[in-house]
């Protein structure tokens, strides 16, 4: 038998440079939103939860954002056929026709220059459980709601239940509902559900009618829009057309207590749009106990809330972390439902999905009284009024602290700060000019909500601007990007740079095509902020007129004389925005283990490919019909971005091979994981997302759960 060896191959790079990551039609896989989320849970439970995300992305159908719109002939010749459309946002939703593979249809609407992006539909799932109790409902006393109600004033609110459908015939629910929607099937009835008259009752129950418990407001108008249509999941596209709705009628106030994790454009966008609106926007920051990012939860002015339990603990489902807003009693919930056996009845249910209505319910009550707050005023004064929990002030486990209905409708609205509205105007005259031909360094802090700061470098074209970014290790920092070409007023469209999780360190390198001013700005992912000063950052910026690189090309390859072999010094240097590849060749003389460690770049999800070198060099035949493409004999892709890689395969004597280091993750289209409902204890960090994607959700499909 032969004897074999464990040898190290470590192949160390330098941090300094990094690739871009943008590209005009973009087609990222799912399982690369997947990835971001890291994950310190069992094998086990890890692996069932992404079997289970595999049901959340579409096989058939596809979210196509456009910036002109695509006649119907030219989706059939894609090879799809046009389902919907949303002219509001700039987007169709197309189903694959028969016989032809989402890849293939994805690729073909990514050569098609009116296509900005197009991604997979996702599903979303509800966001609470089912535990059948008869028992007072006690955050009203917890939270002292009754004396809320009396602090509240007479203006009329509506607040928009984006659920399942409801019962509307529940005597608690009497003279609180508005006409119900079905987002689905507009033409048909919404499908009577446990789940959303469950949330509807916590926000607006009746009081003194001899009938269970009333709601955190009694007088609240409720518009029911059901986008489940009595399924288990609910696709991106309808939720987006049920903000729509919800926006055309008026709401003040939106809840989704539904979830995933795989951020959906259409969605987002349409979130964005309700918020644009003045709508505050409540979402249930997901049931998995994990830091997992949960949307809509997670996206930019939604209040995220997780759940307690009636001693002010956090709920042993709850997520929690950077993305979590407030918290709110989540655990064994008394509220009315429908029972399919029974009808209208009531139970208790337990997840962020009756947390989150809880807070909607409070928004709109400081509503009633200031009808004119807008959605971050809102939020400022829910998170300023908030019970500390836990740590004292801001913390990851509980966010802002326990929502605090009293102290919220007692605060005096004129401390809420004014937002700094930063546009094209703002930054390019408030922006300071900084000299990065040296290296630049600025240190800062946020004080107030989704507060931003700004640099301007100056670039002439081929001139390469890179920014690293560090912050404090309980707040997430994002930088954003904008260019505005000499003599332009307009930025060209913004590049928003979020690979890691809080605490970790934020990379870009921007090459400018031609001359002109790059905007780079700074803030906190979730809108976070410290009053304290303590959630702080440093940005260092440096530009380059050229980028060195290492000259190990495919067809250059470095040789690997002896193992082990360290190198230092290597870069990853973009060129036409591609990414950067480095070719080591390799033998050994005797069966051996071979491990390959890549040193981690900030920015950077690199990867670590094998290939036989016969295999990789095999001359092209001119006359085949097809392209015969090399595939590595084994690959490492696993640890994200910023992180570096290792791998580790057998290698034979008397076989040639290359390494590959590639500074972008692996292509490939594949499924992702869930938000799932309620009771799994599994908790994540972040890996990174690809640069050949489609740009979903941090979750699946097209479809969100409810949170119970």
């Amino acid at each position: 038998m032969k004897r074999w060896k464990k040898i190290a191959l470590s192949v160390s790079l330098a941090s300094s440079l990094i690739v871009p990551t943008f590209a005009q039609a973009s087609t990222e896989a799912p399982i690369e939103q997947w990835k971001k989320q890291t994950t310190t849970a069992s094998a086990s439970l890890a692996y069932k939860k992404f079997e289970d995300a595999q049901n959340q992305v579409s096989t058939d159908t596809l979210i196509v954002k456009y910036n002109k719109k695509i006649p119907t002939a030219v989706h059939r010749s894609l090879g799809a056929t046009l389902k919907q459309s949303f002219p509001q946002l700039g987007y169709d939703v197309v189903t694959v026709k028969k016989g032809k593979s989402l890849q293939e249809v994805m690729r073909n609407y990514a050569k098609l220059k009116a296509v900005k992006s197009v991604t997979p539909s996702f599903t979303y799932k509800r966001l609470g459980s089912l535990d059948p109790k008869a028992d007072h409902m006690y955050l009203l006393s917890l939270l002292n709601v009754d004396k809320a109600i009396k602090l509240a004033g007479k203006h009329s609110v509506t607040v928009a239940v984006i659920d399942t459908g409801m019962d509307t015939k529940h005597p608690e629910l009497k003279g609180r509902l508005l006409p119900a929607y079905n987002a689905m099937n507009p033409a048909g009835a919404p499908i009577k559900d446990v789940h959303g008259t469950h949330v509807a009752g916590i926000i607006g129950a009746n009081a003194n009618n001899g009938v269970g418990a009333h709601g955190v407001n009694p007088n609240v108008k409720i518009l029911p829009i059901d986008v489940f249509g009595g399924g288990l999941g609910a696709n991106d596209y309808t939720i987006a057309q049920g903000i729509l709705y919800a926006i055309e009628k008026g709401a003040k106030v939106i809840n989704m207590s539904l979830g995933g994790y795989f951020s959906s454009p259409i969605l987002e966008e349409a979130v964005q749009k309700a918020i644009d609106a003045g709508i505050t926007v409540v979402a249930a920051a997901g049931n998995e106990a994990t830091d997992m990012y949960s949307v809509p939860a997670a996206y930019e002015g939604v209040i995220s809330v997780g759940a307690t339990d009636s001693k002010n603990k956090l709920a042993e489902f709850s997520n929690y972390g950077p993305s979590v807003d407030l918290v709110a009693p989540g655990a064994d919930v008394y509220s009315p439902i429908y029972d399919h056996a029974k009808g209208s009845s009531f139970a208790e249910l337990s997840g962020t999905s009756m947390a989150s209505p809880v807070v909607a319910g409070v928004a709109s009550l400081l509503l009633s009284k200031y009808p004119n707050l807008k959605p971050y005023q809102v939020e400022w004064i829910l998170e300023r009024t908030a019970t500390d929990l836990g740590e004292k002030g801001y913390d990851l486990t509980y966010g802002n602290g326990l929502v605090n209905p009293v102290a919220a409708l007692q605060y005096n609205i004129k401390n809420v700060p004014q937002q700094e509205k930063w546009n094209d105007e703002t930054i390019l005259a408030k922006a300071p000019v900084i000299d990065a031909k040296e290296l630049y360094v600025k240190q800062g802090s946020f004080t107030k909500p989704e507060e931003m700061h700004w640099v301007k470098v100056n670039v002439q074209q081929g001139e390469s601007v890179q920014a690293l970014l560090e912050g404090a290790e309980t707040y997430d920092y994002k930088l954003v990007f904008r260019f505005y070409p000499e003599g332009k007023t307009t930025s060209e469209k913004p590049i928003q740079v979020n690979d890691g999780r809080a605490g970790e360190m934020e990379a870009k390198l921007f090459t400018a095509k031609q001359p002109g001013v790059l905007a780079i700005g700074v803030t906190d992912a979730n809108g976070n902020y410290n009053l304290q000063g303590k959630s702080t950052y440093t940005l260092a910026v440096q530009s380059f007129t050229e980028l060195a690189d290492d000259g190990l090309t495919k067809e250059n390859p470095a040789t690997i004389e002896q193992l082990p072999f360290s190198l230092e010094n290597l870069t990853f240097v973009p060129e036409n925005n591609e990414s950067d590849r480095d070719y080591f060749q390799f033998t050994v003389a005797e069966p051996t283990t071979v491990k390959f460690q890549l040193s981690p770049v900030p920015g950077i999800d690199s990867s670590l490919h094998v290939y036989v070198a016969e295999d990789l060099y095999r001359p092209v035949d001119p006359d085949a019909k097809y392209e015969e493409i090399p595939f590595p004999i084994a690959s490492g892709n696993n640890n994200g971005v910023g992180k570096g890689e290792t791998m580790t395969f057998e290698a034979q004597p008397g076989v040639e091979y290359v390494l590959e280091a590639s500074s972008e993750p692996m292509d490939g289209f594949y499924p992702m994981v869930p938000d799932m409902a309620m009771s799994s204890n599994i908790k994540q960090q972040s890996k990174r997302s690809n640069r050949f994607s489609n740009p979903v959700s941090n979750k699946r499909r097209g479809d969100y759960a409810p949170t119970r």
